[in-house]
């Protein structure tokens, strides 16, 4: 639907373009105005207003795209969203230029060019840059400053209010609110974060429970099978062979093992 109404949305404001009615000479950057030949005139009291209802709806379909990315993020598998989160980390910081108004559209214009890049790295590239761990420490220091700074100044606001004339006392009563907040905060944001990028295999003791709950329940035939797709799955690797050296040895494996396999 985000497509269909955007193409929709960008065929009007091409026809709004192409009629547009020729602009008054006031604040006209040329010294003389250049005429539209195709201009239809009758629009000249409603073309400001058209320009800025597509330009909000414009706004508003770019930040549903964003959203759409994030959905598809929360139902990837670990690699599509190592793949995925490159083009939504460098279209979100468009979409934050964008909405920060007429002063920000410089900085949206040349970020617009790094979008393409961030697509042909999630496409190229296998291990694509360590995107996970930037994402992680980005989202855990971008959560960390707003939390601390929220609890600090709110701290500080009311210790203002409530301690009036000890200003000393109020700040060190905000450091130390912050202070107490910032290490749970910071694991609570890196399990979030891990649990974006990997799912609920973030947290290793989850992932060993439940291999030892897959090889529990498999049938001793198919155990071994079980072990090899459960580590395949919650390492992100791209294939895995376990061997189980004993009489009568078994070999299991899934995936792609590459020229060079590491052995463990």
């Amino acid at each position: 639907p985000v497509v269909v109404l955007t193409g929709v949305l960008m065929a009007a404001e091409t026809i709004r373009l192409v009629v547009r009615p020729t602009p008054p000479p006031d604040g006209y950057p040329l010294p003389a105005t250049l005429p539209n030949p195709l201009a239809v005139e009758a629009l000249a009291p409603y073309n400001a207003t058209l320009q800025n209802v597509t330009l909000g709806l414009i706004m508003g379909l770019a930040v549903l795209a964003m959203l759409s990315l994030v959905l598809r993020l929360r139902r990837a598998d670990p690699v599509m969203r190592r793949q995925i989160a490159w083009p939504l980390g460098a279209f979100a910081v468009y979409i934050v230029c964008m909405l920060g108004g007429s002063a920000w559209v410089l900085a949206a214009t040349v970020w617009t060019g790094l979008i393409p890049v961030a697509i042909t790295f999630s496409v190229l590239r296998h291990r694509l840059y360590g995107i996970d761990t930037v994402i992680s420490r980005a989202f855990v220091a971008a959560g960390l400053i707003a939390a601390v700074s929220v609890v600090y100044f709110g701290a500080g606001a009311i210790a203002g209010f409530a301690l009036s004339g000890y200003d000393r006392v109020g700040g060190l009563l905000a450091a130390l609110c912050a202070g107490a907040f910032f290490h749970p905060l910071r694991g609570l944001l890196r399990r979030w974060a891990d649990r974006l990028m990997y799912g609920t295999h973030g947290d290793p003791a989850a992932l060993a429970a439940r291999l030892t709950r897959e090889v529990g329940q498999a049938e001793p035939a198919n155990a071994l099978a079980a072990v090899t797709s459960v580590i395949k799955e919650g390492l992100s690797l791209t294939g895995v062979a376990v061997e189980a050296r004993a009489p009568g040895s078994r070999r299991v494996g899934i995936g792609l093992l590459g020229p060079d396999p590491r052995v463990v």
